[in-house]
């Protein structure tokens, strides 16, 4: 088993390698283990809660609408999902990055020593065309207004969605380790050691983040609206408490 070093030297082959359009070709996601699916929080919504899953899809069928009110300009609807992806809501997105070191953090953000973790790189180029691919950049503040300041920008952040994302109800289930995906994706694991640390830090503090506090207040507002006292409860802890970690497990 690899060492994080020798996995490190591996991975620097991907970096800096750029699409023609200014895009990295290689995107990576961090895991403190491998699992046989790597699937989207829609996937693992409880298939017998129709409440749960008719509200999640409800919200996220209005994505764009509410992260309109964060900038008071337009988003497009694939922005919007990638906008509720990252802080917390149920949609059929995969979080990746477009830097090593930060899917090396989430390898090793709460990993046990001893045991073994992973980067996975993904391939644009050998991604299914019905795949797609979106970045963060709407969210790119003003240099008055902190710059790059927001948590996802800070991660470098990118999302993964299949082609039929939005018809949440009728999306087919993703799984970014399926034999379709196969050939975009190669796993690079790596024993834990004890010493091993990120080189990146605090991509998890959103104290200096004012995305998280205006988009729970918008959700809140729209949920209310929506749903009023009939929220389902885990959706509530969403509105009432946007996440400071990653519920997937890694980016």
């Amino acid at each position: 088993m690899k060492t994080l070093d020798e996995t490190r030297t591996d991975l620097a082959e991907y970096e800096r390698v750029f699409l023609a359009d200014g895009q990295p070709r290689y995107l990576f996601r961090g895991q403190k283990q491998q699992h046989g699916t790597i699937t989207s929080t829609f996937a693992r919504l409880p298939k017998d809660d129709a409440v749960l899953t008719d509200q999640a899809h409800t919200v996220y069928r209005r994505g764009h609408q509410i992260g309109q009110g964060l900038r008071g300009y337009r988003i497009r609807p694939l922005e919007g999902a990638a906008l509720l992806q990252h802080y917390g809501w149920p949609t059929p997105l995969i979080d990746v990055t477009g830097v090593v070191e930060v899917a090396i953090f989430f390898a090793l953000y709460s990993a046990t020593v001893g045991h073994e973790a992973v980067v996975y790189v993904i391939d644009r180029q050998e991604l299914p065309g019905d795949i797609v691919v979106v970045d963060h950049d709407f969210l790119t503040h003003e240099v008055s207004d902190g710059a790059l300041r927001h948590r996802w920008l800070r991660q470098d952040g990118f999302a993964i969605a299949p082609g039929d994302w939005q018809v949440p109800d009728r999306t087919s289930p993703f799984d970014l380790l399926s034999s379709r995906c196969a050939r975009a994706i190669t796993p690079h694991p790596f024993l834990v050691r004890r010493d091993d640390v990120p080189a990146i830090r605090d991509l998890l503090d959103q104290s200096e983040d004012p995305i998280p506090m205006h988009l729970q207040n918008l959700l809140r507002l729209y949920c209310v609206h929506q749903f009023g006292d009939e929220l389902h409860p885990y959706l509530k802890g969403i509105v009432d408490e946007i996440p400071d970690q990653p519920r997937a497990g890694g980016a």
